[in-house]
């Protein structure tokens, strides 16, 4: 998964999600979101299901959208919907 903050001028700024298949180096999925959000990422899954049918794992870099960055999160609840 990648993703690009993209601003273009006269044009609200948007982030451009992105999953590429490491074994074929294809594009799995690109959307433009509002911001990165879970839910965009979900979006995404949904689409790749869609296309390809359900792959065998996902996998993210090591962003905090997948994972809380808060201090108080207990070991049961630390990750977020997609990890």
């Amino acid at each position: 998964m990648a993703l690009i903050m993209i601003g273009l001028r006269g044009a609200p700024k948007c982030c451009l999600l992105v999953f590429v298949d490491d074994a074929t180096s294809e594009l799995g999925c690109a959307r433009f979101e509002k911001s990165e959000t879970t839910l965009g990422y979900m979006r995404c899954v949904y689409e790749h299901v869609q296309k390809y049918g359900i792959p065998v794992s996902y996998y993210s870099d090591r962003h905090s959208i997948f994972k809380t960055s808060r201090n108080d999160a207990t070991t049961q609840f630390a990750d977020t919907q997609i990890n």
